[in-house]
């Protein structure tokens, strides 16, 4: 479903694609991000604690990955976490339910699944998602209520 959603605050930590596992996924930072003290305290602190998201930031040759939360406003207590600002946009929206396993999927299959779903659905994206000008897909889990909402990012709205 394409949609407009307003700008979001991305805070984790980024990880190079050459970490990537023999699955093509992210699962062990993952597991070591859950597990790190500055992490937890940066979710409590900033109330986030069931909100996780991975963002996969794509350029012409390779990915970054990030894993963290995402806020709707600016947070001052970061805990030495980066932050990613991410613009109010145009977006492809796909929501079902999901856990934080979903965010330790193989990157080879979730999103190409979520972007054929994106293409099905008659929106156009980049071939090569690194020629976009928001080469970003967003991946939320909100833990509450079991929900994982994938976004790919199409244009920047005014």
């Amino acid at each position: 479903m394409k949609t407009t959603i307003d700008e979001l605050f991305f805070y984790g930590r980024p990880f190079p694609a050459s970490l990537i596992d023999q699955n093509r996924s992210f699962s062990e930072q993952n597991m070591m991000m859950e597990n790190d003290e500055e992490f937890a305290n940066f979710l409590k602190e900033n109330n986030l604690e069931n909100n996780r998201a991975s963002l996969v930031v794509f350029n012409p040759d390779s990915f970054m990955y990030w894993y963290g939360a995402v806020s709707d406003h600016e947070l001052t207590k970061s805990h030495g976490m980066l932050k990613m600002n991410l613009p109010k946009s145009e977006v492809a929206v796909k929501e079902r339910n999901g856990d934080l396993a979903n965010l330790s999927t193989p990157l080879n299959s979730s999103i190409p699944s979520f972007l054929k779903d994106v293409t099905a659905e008659g929106i156009k994206e980049y071939e090569k998602l690194g020629d976009s000008p928001l080469p970003y897909v967003l991946q939320k889990v909100d833990l509450d209520t079991k929900k994982l909402t994938q976004v790919l990012y199409l244009k920047v709205s005014e």
